[in-house]
């Protein structure tokens, strides 16, 4: 029987990771981020995280409360947390099949092998509670498992999702692909790591690693730091995202024929003035540059019901 008792625990990491989630939303609504299905489900991720990292400093303190609270209180966290976390890499795996360009003939049968598997070990994690053979606090308030089925049901996502990225690595771009592959290796040597010393405090920090790699790899679209300008592709996207959503908008087009040839570039006081009118003039407003003199700035009207008013003073 394995005792877990003396295992050591410290809200440093769930801390850390609901912090890193909250700069995650600082740069999210910071920058200009392309719409889309897989973006979403990376919001999706977020979410699930933060809540399990709230959760298992809940349970923890349940833990050190156990004699003072419910019984069912421990046990009903515990699940809860583990869920979180296993739907989190259920969420990845929706998340890879979107990224890798998955054929129709291909998809849902990793999402659908993912869930099957949720439930069979969050099944058998009850079972275990309920026959002895999983987690469960003794008399003497010993918290013992003969079975260590987190780790079999955290190698079982972490198999899918590997398996997704080496079968279907010709889709995408190779360093991506080995991004994502160091990373997850470096989640499961910290995994085995704060084993060695009997610690759980970084288990939901480990989750948060492939969060990073995506947002930085996959989402990052940076603005030109002078100007405020995003490029064609986030062009592109916005006017779909924005169609789709039936959101009124308007285009204003600046044409500047003189720098369209390559290598000229705007002097410093054409790119404050640009700057300044794109931050104070409409509110929310999005700059596009599509070629090295053409620029569309593109309005919501929704939050700017005094569009056509501003556009007669300007022009």
């Amino acid at each position: 029987m394995e005792t877990l008792i003396s295992t050591s625990y410290t809200p440093v990491g769930d801390i850390l990771v609901i912090a890193i989630m909250g700069i995650f939303v600082i740069l999210i609504r910071a920058a200009y981020i392309k719409p889309s299905k897989g973006f979403r489900l990376f919001k999706w991720i977020l979410a699930v995280l933060t809540l399990a990292a709230y959760t298992d400093i809940m349970y923890h303190l349940a833990l050190a409360n156990f004699d003072q609270i419910p019984g069912i209180v421990p046990y009903a966290l515990r699940f809860l947390y583990h869920q979180l976390l296993f739907i989190n890499l259920e969420l990845y795996i929706l998340y890879i099949e979107q990224t890798m360009q998955l054929l129709p003939s291909e998809q849902k049968a990793f999402p659908i092998i993912g869930l099957l598997g949720l439930i069979g070990f969050g099944i058998t994690d009850i079972l275990g509670t309920i026959l002895g053979f999983g987690f469960h606090i003794t008399d003497d308030f010993t918290i013992a498992s003969q079975v260590n089925l987190f780790l079999v049901e955290y190698l079982f996502f972490v198999g899918i999702a590997l398996f997704m990225m080496i079968r279907y690595r010709d889709r995408v771009y190779k360093p991506i692909i080995w991004a994502f592959l160091l990373t997850i290796a470096i989640a499961l040597v910290l995994m085995y790591i704060q084993g060695l010393f009997n610690q759980q405090s970084f288990t939901t920090a480990t989750f948060v690693f492939p969060a990073l790699s995506v947002l930085y790899l996959l989402h990052s679209n940076p603005y030109d730091l002078e100007m405020g300008s995003l490029k064609l592709d986030s062009f592109e996207s916005d006017l779909q995202h924005r169609i789709q959503g039936k959101k009124k908008f308007a285009i204003l087009s600046i044409l500047l024929h003189e720098f369209e040839a390559a290598g000229h570039k705007y002097p410093k006081e054409m790119r404050d003035i640009i700057r300044s009118y794109v931050e104070g003039y409409y509110n929310g407003a999005a700059l596009f540059q599509i070629t090295g003199g053409r620029m569309e700035l593109v309005v919501d009207l929704d939050i700017n019901p005094d569009y056509e008013e501003k556009t007669k003073t300007d022009s």
